[in-house]
């Protein structure tokens, strides 16, 4: 049985992975894009036996590759589709089976993943919490029953990534890779943002023939949404890297992580991604300003010449001033549908409210009466609905205390603290998805977003293997 012990994994800030990645990691990187690309054509073109056998051969190769950044990367690219490639028109299905329905991609990679590091004693700081609220779930299935046992099955996968991905990446230098491609990935989101802006279609469509076309209207926001999770994540690995004490890639790529990301962000036109990406760029700052102030020489120029590029590039000038329009006009706030607005979206999260508190304690559980009553854009009322107050504090005992031991190292607010900065940032990231599943869609929700763990996974994963890193750092302080 193999094990690795807390010692063994290195810390980024002290080891010699900190050294910077090799130039001709970004030739790998493009093609992996390029050929991420041609695998959507290859899938949506030939019969499902011949995906499915590169499925499969996919798979294998995982299993048996040291390279685990290249394969989440992969994961993480084929399920938040940018540019719709792997999206609804041509979702990556692994197969189908009798009572479980359709098996897809995502969900073999994930059971392909507990077969890897099943054996792996890696440590996961959250995972007592984790557990209890597991045990909750099971709990609620006797008392309520279940509706969907397919359903909470792959609930259940999806969510236990957030075991598996901590005892996957292990170094910093595997970070270091998948944020490298993510820079890569947001930089191709907001190409294919752009190509929607002007013709209309997504950039699938070249692919399937499938897209909504219209003519561009200047006056018109185009919201650009495929994509979108690559670029918050972008936004959170650009803070990460330009506050890193040693630097191990061009700084070009997190200035774009961030820059890119905020655009791609904006663009989407979703109050709830907007408000959140601000509310982790403006409280960020504050822990900033000591580098800000060092460093404005760059500062000034970069933001400066990104501002005026992007005010007098038409259709970027359109975007952002569409966005706003959207966000704060009166016409806007106060439309009342439910669809498209926060307080439609309030009335929304009424029904599911009044559902709630016919039990308020345990909630419906997996039931079909409380199935009927949730709503994806309500992500903290169906936690309610769906696990009651109890279910709720479990999950708050989750989040906050994986933030807890973010935050809990010794020497953590010393000013000479590397790495200070960035326990402050995995906070604040991940209180940001917070914002979004409080006010666009149900994120956290296991079993209505069940992909989200995916997104979210990262942060976590981030933050364990900073939490026992610095307490290895400590541990070697304290013995000297």
């Amino acid at each position: 049985m193999k094990t690795i012990r807390v010692n063994d994994i290195d810390i980024l800030a002290y080891s010699s992975a900190s050294t910077k990645l090799k130039s001709s990691f970004l030739v790998e990187g493009l093609l992996i894009l390029l050929a991420l690309i041609a695998g959507a054509y290859i899938h949506f073109n030939t019969p499902e036996i011949v995906s499915f056998i590169l499925q499969c051969v996919i798979l294998f190769f995982y299993f048996r590759s040291q390279k685990n950044y290249l394969w989440v990367f992969l994961l993480l690219f084929i399920s938040f589709s940018p540019g719709g490639l792997y999206g609804r028109d041509m979702p990556l299905n692994f197969f189908s089976f009798p009572g479980l329905g359709v098996v897809t991609f995502s969900i073999a990679f994930i059971l392909v993943t507990w077969l890897k590091v099943f054996k792996k004693k890696v440590p996961v700081a959250y995972r007592n919490s984790f557990l209890a609220l597991v045990a909750y779930f099971i709990i609620l299935i006797p008392i309520f029953g279940i509706y969907n046992v397919a359903g909470f099955i792959k609930g259940l996968i999806f969510f236990s990534w957030l075991l598996a991905l901590p005892r996957l990446l292990v170094t910093g230098k595997e970070f270091d890779k998948l944020f490298f491609l993510i820079f890569l990935a947001n930089i191709l989101v907001f190409i294919f943002n752009s190509y929607e802006v002007f013709t209309g279609r997504v950039f699938s469509s070249l692919i399937t023939g499938e897209g909504f076309i219209r003519r561009w209207d200047p006056d018109q926001l185009v919201r650009t949404i495929y994509g979108i999770t690559f670029a918050h994540l972008a936004v959170v690995g650009g803070l990460l890297y330009l506050n890193k004490a040693k630097k191990v890639m061009h700084p070009l790529l997190p200035y774009s992580g961030v820059i890119l990301g905020v655009l791609n962000i904006i663009f989407s036109g979703s109050r709830g991604w907007i408000l959140a990406t601000f509310f982790l760029l403006v409280t960020f700052t504050f822990f900033m300003i000591p580098r800000v102030l060092k460093n404005i020489y760059i500062f000034i120029p970069i933001f400066g010449i990104t501002f005026f590029v992007a005010w007098n590039t038409p259709y970027v000038h359109n975007q952002i001033t569409g966005a706003y329009d959207r966000i704060l006009h009166r016409e806007y706030l106060l439309d009342l549908n439910p669809d498209t607005t926060e307080i439609g979206r309030v009335q929304r999260g009424e029904r599911v409210m009044g559902k709630f508190r016919e039990s308020p304690i345990l909630g419906f559980g997996f039931s079909e009466e409380g199935r009927e009553f949730t709503d994806s854009h309500t992500g903290n009322q169906s936690l309610l609905l769906y696990f009651g107050i109890i279910g709720y504090i479990l999950f708050l005992n989750f989040w906050f205390g994986f933030l807890k031991k973010v935050l809990s190292t010794d020497q953590l607010l010393k000013p000479k603290n590397p790495e200070f900065r960035i326990n402050v940032l995995i906070t604040l990231s991940f209180l940001s998805i917070f914002i979004i599943a409080s006010t666009s869609n149900a994120a956290l929700h296991p079993f209505i977003a069940t992909g989200g763990a995916l997104w979210y996974g990262l942060i976590f994963a981030y933050g364990n293997y900073l939490y026992y890193n610095q307490k290895k750092q400590n541990n070697r302080l304290h013995d000297k």
